[in-house]
């Protein structure tokens, strides 16, 4: 199997600055810092959105982190062992999609 990692790491070398990439992760309430992280299922717009509990996490040491009030959305980051970390949901990345 060639797993996800595999994956991630041909991808980012062929289309992706630095691993890069967005999930379907995201605070509950992005203004508040405190807000769990849920993943987003059936997306309908920013606030129309179904939660799923996150069961499992891969989060780099010192992450999330409260540094900026709208880091609200998860991506995994190739250069760090495709740890967690959070970011600003505006930021232009890659996106990881489940079909």
């Amino acid at each position: 199997m060639y797993g996800i990692r595999g994956l991630l790491a041909d991808e980012a070398a062929a289309e992706c600055p630095y691993g890069y990439f967005w999930t379907a992760g995201r605070r509950t309430a992005p203004d508040d810092v405190e807000s769990e992280f849920v993943w987003k299922t059936d997306y309908k717009g920013d606030s129309d959105f179904t939660p799923q509990a996150i069961t499992y996490t891969n989060w780099y040491p010192g992450e999330p982190n409260l540094m900026v009030d709208t880091d609200s959305c998860i991506n995994i980051l190739g250069m760090l062992d495709h740890k967690w970390i959070n970011l600003p949901c505006y930021y232009n990345l890659c996106s990881i999609c489940v079909m």
